[in-house]
């Protein structure tokens, strides 16, 4: 009882920052995307016909749908709907944490919880609105429903990871580190498989069989923003020479020699340290991708900060204040609205704004390089209550 007692009060805690956070927000692109796709889903328009801004499955549809209804309904701005959905589960990220330390390690459960309920990363990301906090909650239970036994609970884990892939494509990123890690049959791992993928390639039939040339297009030709990452730091050093930002789109072509060597290099790694746990695999899996891919967004950085949580890894620290930083100092420039919400952004020198986002920049993405080198050089670690 005293441990659901202190879940419950992580819970209320991290969903009270974050509704404050979404009360003072507006909207920003991601947010005005949502709600022209909860339009076209009102009208019965084939969202991947009209609108080339959604490369995913359509399982997440029914988010920005139910907002507007909701929004409609309570007479609520639309932001404000369409944010609550992702302040939840980013609360329930942190009562998740609180519940698997409290299993791994009692003693620190509740400071680290509440540490990842203040994080200002986490909070920046909940203001942001993307819905990619959703996904993260579901690859977080995925790995940690497996702590109540692997061989009863790989189904599910399996249901959850899927529905992860659902949402957003990059959760099958973590399938290759689940079935070499996870101690199944073969039989087992081919089930894990068809669980985790079958169900969203059954929800695109429909749209298949309407106009498949679109939506595999609008899937598999999707290469993200050049916002984080090696080009990212090119491109703040171009704005700061031109005293003004500059956003230059990805080139295809490195973008696809980008994608192919990450996707070497993970599967490559993932095969040489299958000794690791399954939670510095997954880590791995999120740090080359910040390190190796020219396609990151500000709303990534979301997918590795509750497994670093539960790692208690020691480079956190250093990974929210360059995070923090850059993301701040990227919001500042380039989406305002993200940063200072309903508030009149300070009238910051432009120069001095392109400078920050230059080293920070820098900064967030050696620390990602280093960090992966970290995991990659430690010998495995043999800590029985993490898998």
């Amino acid at each position: 009882m005293k441990s659901l007692s202190k879940g419950l009060a992580i819970v209320a805690l991290a969903l009270s920052l974050r509704m404050a956070v979404v009360l003072l927000g507006t909207t920003n692109r991601d947010i005005d995307g949502q709600q022209l796709l909860a339009n076209l889903v009102r009208t019965k328009i084939n969202v991947y016909a009209a609108t080339d801004e959604f490369p995913y499955a359509p399982v997440s549809l029914w988010v920005p749908s139910q907002a507007a209804q909701a929004a409609r309904l309570l007479n609520l701005p639309f932001p404000v709907a369409d944010k609550i959905p992702v302040a939840l589960a980013d609360a329930l990220i942190a009562g998740t944490i609180y519940t698997t330390l409290a299993r791994t390690r009692p003693h620190s459960a509740f400071a680290w919880a509440a540490m990842y309920a203040v994080n200002p990363i986490a909070l920046l990301l909940v203001s942001h609105g993307n819905l990619i906090v959703m996904p993260t909650l579901f690859m977080l239970l995925a790995y940690t429903v497996l702590f109540n036994g692997v061989k009863e609970n790989f189904r599910l884990s399996a249901l959850l990871l899927g529905l992860a892939i659902g949402f957003r494509t990059f959760p099958i990123l973590l399938l290759l580190p689940f079935l070499i890690k996870l101690p199944l049959s073969r039989e087992q791992k081919v089930a894990y498989l068809l669980y985790a993928t079958v169900p969203t390639a059954l929800s695109t039939i429909p749209f298949l069989i309407t106009d498949y040339h679109t939506i595999l297009q609008d899937i598999l030709r999707y290469s993200g923003h050049n916002d984080f990452g090696p080009t990212a730091i090119v491109r703040a050093i171009q704005s700061i020479k031109a005293q003004r930002p500059l956003f230059t789109p990805i080139n295809p072509e490195l973008a696809s020699f980008a994608k192919g060597f990450f996707l070497a290099s993970q599967v490559l790694l993932t095969i040489l340290l299958r000794k690791h746990r399954l939670i510095d695999l997954v880590m791995l899996t999120w740090l080359l991708f910040y390190a190796l891919y020219v396609g990151v967004s500000a709303q990534y950085f979301i997918w590795i900060l509750p497994f670093a949580f539960i790692a208690k890894d020691r480079l956190l620290p250093l990974f929210t204040a360059t995070g923090t930083a850059a993301l701040a100092s990227f919001y500042a420039i380039y989406h305002p609205n993200i940063l200072f919400g309903r508030f009149t952004p300070p009238p910051f020198p432009i120069d001095a704004l392109l400078y920050s986002e230059g080293i920070w920049l820098t900064a967030l993405w050696l620390t990602c390089a280093a960090w992966a080198l970290r995991l990659i050089t430690q010998q495995p670690k043999r800590h029985e209550a993490l898998i």
